[in-house]
């Protein structure tokens, strides 16, 4: 491969949530003085809050907005009328998730070392204001030529137009472009049908369905294996 450029999904790729959604709610209860109880079985009322999340998300294009409609339904669910501590609870539980966010090992040596060998580009889905969000939180707009968030543009992964954007602001053809993402669906499939090489991190080691990577790997930090860079 004549690789020249390496593309790379954000959200379970380079970086991860170390609270989860429960942990959030919980916390979130707790800082806003709010009875535990309203939400009844955390476990579950986690579960409810992503299904609510999905259902939002295709209607709106903000995570701020999209987090007040969750819980404003949550607690109405609850039995609970009054927005006010919905909207509380919405901005408590969104910077709870935010400060969470961190790098996983290895990942932002990774970008620094490749980026002085290859262009670098990033593609994330979600709401705009929540990704460049986790983009300035994370520090490392710096490190990639071009950026694409995929509420900026209206487009999302698994579209093959998002990967065509990016090469298209990278001055790259796809043979030469490598993207490396987490999810089959998203990342691996619009890739492949864009013409791009492919590496699928798996950290789990789930079996690979009919949709085969070119490349397989454990964490992104393990990309050298792929490039061939450790002499770098």
């Amino acid at each position: 491969m004549d690789i020249q450029a390496t593309i790379f999904d954000l959200d379970g790729t380079l970086c991860t949530y170390t609270v989860t959604i429960e942990e959030a709610m919980r916390r979130s209860l707790l800082r806003c003085n709010v009875d535990h109880d309203l939400l009844g079985d955390l476990c579950g009322s986690a579960a409810r809050y992503a299904e609510i999340w999905r259902e939002e998300e295709a209607k709106q294009r903000r995570a701020t907005t999209i987090h007040k409609k969750v819980w404003i339904k949550l607690l109405q669910e609850r039995g609970e009328a009054d927005q006010r501590t919905a909207l509380r609870l919405a901005e408590c539980y969104f910077n709870l998730r935010l400060a969470s966010l961190r790098m996983f090992d290895g990942a932002r040596e990774l970008l620094e070392r490749l980026r002085h060998r290859f262009r670098l580009g990033l593609i994330t889905n979600g709401p705009s204001d929540m990704q460049w969000a986790k983009i300035d939180v994370l520090k490392i707009e710096s490190l990639f030529n071009e950026i694409i968030v995929a509420g900026d543009i209206g487009i999302y992964k698994p579209d093959e137009r998002i990967f065509a954007s990016m090469l298209q602001k990278l001055d790259i053809s796809p043979q030469h472009a490598l993207y490396i993402g987490d999810s089959l669906e998203m990342d691996v499939a619009g890739a492949k049908q864009a013409g791009l090489h492919t590496v699928w991190i798996n950290p789990d080691g789930k079996p690979v369905a009919e949709l085969i990577p070119d490349f397989e790997l454990r964490e992104s930090a393990e990309l050298w294996k792929v490039l061939q860079c450790d002499t770098m």
